[in-house]
């Protein structure tokens, strides 16, 4: 994500000029250990605690980004996943199917450099 700074001020120590484009490294708030227990591990349940979703932390996770430029989709796109869901799930296996470790690249949005694969097969 993509700010421009409207004042001078600091950020942990470190300050910025009225006018600077800062990055706001999306990957590193939702791997960041202050925030979360085990950052790297892949645990959907930890947002089953309603304390996530509070005024206090709602920029820890920031998957349609944040603020007054949150993605105009979020909406429908909830609405389309789990739409998907419910109808794959009762009727599918669904395996990751993606070969060696999982590398990223950046561009405008943090994704898989070789794809992600998943294999799909009839219950």
């Amino acid at each position: 994500m993509v700010r421009d700074c409207i004042a001078d001020t600091k950020f942990a120590g470190i300050p910025l000029k009225k006018g600077m484009t800062v990055t706001i490294p999306i990957y590193a708030i939702h791997r960041n250990p202050d925030f979360w227990d085990q950052p790297n591990a892949f645990m959907p349940d930890r947002f089953l605690d309603q304390n996530v979703f509070t005024k206090e932390n709602r920029f820890r996770y920031l998957p349609f980004g944040g603020g007054v430029r949150v993605c105009l989709g979020q909406a429908f796109v909830m609405a389309e996943v789990v739409i998907m869901l419910a109808q794959i799930i009762p009727k599918l296996n669904i395996q990751d199917a993606t070969e060696g470790d999982l590398k990223f690249e950046t561009g405008a949005t943090l994704r898989a450099k070789n794809g992600l694969f998943v294999r799909f097969s009839p219950i």
